[in-house]
């Protein structure tokens, strides 16, 4: 069967340890995504600087720590060359 595709279930619940970034995608697109977002070409390596504008408090000034859950689905829905607009000039930033 050329191009079908078969969902198998998983053999056992795999926990995720926080942080944790909440995307409406998963499988092989959420790595695709993820890689397009966060990875440094260059080297391989994930931004900080990109990680942090993401996960980061809304409100700097708060002592407060970051919730375990980030609520990012807006991530995913970023254009791609919007995305790149950004994270060329977070990186950029010094």
């Amino acid at each position: 069967m050329k191009g079908a595709y078969i969902r198998l279930k998983p053999l056992r619940e795999v926990k995720v340890a926080a942080p944790v970034l909440l995307l409406d995608v998963e499988g092989e697109e959420l790595a695709k995504k993820l890689v397009q977002r966060f990875v440094i070409d260059r080297n391989g390596s994930v931004s900080e600087r990109l990680w942090r504008l993401v996960y980061s408090h809304d409100d700097p000034l708060d002592d407060a720590e970051a919730p375990v859950e980030r609520d990012a689905r807006w991530l995913g829905g970023i254009p791609e060359p919007i995305w790149q607009l950004v994270r060329d000039n977070v990186l950029r930033c010094l």
